[in-house]
């Protein structure tokens, strides 16, 4: 019998009502493995929930068995690790595991012979710094190398950051395994947006819709720029909706928006509730998510799942999520973005294909695949050579 951890403090500080895309993906990965459980393989959730007793709500209903510590303050175990001064995890959780698996970038200190697996997301700090908190970007320079070099294996969501790893780390392809998010279809076919939903949002009838974080990574100010080049009769048909969360450095995007003096409307519905978000998607005329660079792209999926047809960046990650069911343009070319925009809101034929191909193509992604890919990876780690 194989013992193995599946480190997630970033998990359990993860706001309930505001999970982040990591935290969800965590979360709906974990899920997916409790119901795979093998009999030669125990899993265990281990993390420091530093912020309250309770077991947060996001890993409460998980089957697996639970190590989950009130160790330090945020603050203390933070600079721990960026100082590189944190314990063994085996110490922490009073445990001696074969293998040890996070899921946010760090691969923790552990004692000798201890096999890790550590989930690399994506390489925006190297590809596009200057999309990057200055703090962040400096603790992931400091971190992710050592994580990776100190790994028995690395996850990553893509091919694209498949090979961003390879380039820029000089690893080989066999220490690397693909674990892509999934979409669960019945969460998202057949919803409607109702007019509860639109006065919540404050959304008017027919619009453009862009939902993620409010940062400069996700071209907002690209998504705005090509809006205001649209028709002054498509501007007033179709607002523009830029849902999500402020993110870092959204002061420029939020200016921007105050700005825009053109004949149509952007809303700021902020962030979405959980139990909303199928019906935000169900409801527009079409998903614009023109992204500098992703290390997957799961609102692609999201959206398809919705019935709602997209239009992507070609770029990274964003090909693999979209497949042939989406229009891809250059991120940094505002024509085209704006053509694509003017395109979908005028060709009803073409929605409707897209929505179709969408509907297929997300059958790919599934969160039970998702489990299993990340369970091939665990059975290979537990039996190949040692590095």
């Amino acid at each position: 019998m194989k013992k193995v951890w599946l480190e997630i403090t970033h998990l359990l500080v993860t706001p309930t009502r505001h999970p982040s895309g990591i935290g969800y993906y965590t979360q709906r990965l974990i899920d997916s493995l409790a119901e795979r459980q093998k009999p030669n393989i125990t899993y265990s959730l281990v993390g420091n929930s530093f912020i309250t007793n309770r077991i947060s709500s996001l890993v409460a209903h998980n089957p697996m068995s639970k190590k989950l510590f009130r160790l330090f303050p945020g603050k203390i175990f933070n600079q721990l690790v960026k100082r590189g001064l944190l314990p063994p995890l085996e110490l922490l959780y009073r445990g001696r595991p074969d293998l040890i698996v996070t899921f946010n970038y760090v691969r923790f200190p552990t004692l000798k012979n201890t096999r890790t697996i550590t989930t690399i997301h994506d390489l925006t700090y190297i590809r596009l710094p200057e999309y990057v908190e200055s703090k962040n970007r400096a603790f992931l320079e400091k971190t992710v190398p050592h994580s990776i070099k100190a790994s028995s294996m690395i996850i990553t969501l893509s091919e694209a950051s498949k090979k961003d790893l390879i380039d820029e780390f000089d690893l080989s392809p066999d220490d690397i395994r693909i674990v892509p998010p999934g979409v669960d279809p019945s969460n998202f076919k057949n919803a409607e947006l109702n007019q509860k939903q639109r006065q919540k949002y404050k959304i008017p009838g027919e619009y453009l819709l862009y939902l993620g974080t409010i940062e400069p990574r996700k071209n907002i100010d690209g998504i705005i720029r090509s809006y205001s080049l649209l028709s002054a009769k498509t501007q007033c048909r179709f607002a523009l909706v830029l849902a999500g969360g402020s993110g870092w450095h959204d002061q420029d995007i939020q200016q921007q928006i105050r700005d825009y003096e053109g004949p149509g409307s952007i809303i700021l519905p902020g962030y979405i509730d959980a139990a909303d978000i199928a019906s935000i998607y169900s409801g527009a005329r079409a998903f614009v998510f023109p992204s500098h660079y992703e290390g997957f792209g799961m609102p692609v999926l999201e959206a398809m799942a919705s019935g709602t047809p997209v239009i992507t960046a070609n770029n990274s990650s964003l090909p693999q999520a979209a497949g042939d069911a989406a229009i891809l343009v250059d991120s940094r070319n505002i024509d085209e973005l704006s053509q694509a925009m003017e395109r979908i809101t005028a060709d009803d034929k073409l929605c409707a294909e897209l929505v179709a191909k969408g509907y297929e193509h997300v059958k790919l992604f599934s969160w039970s695949k998702s489990a299993q890919q990340l369970e091939e990876a665990i059975e290979y780690t537990l039996t190949r050579p040692s590095k």
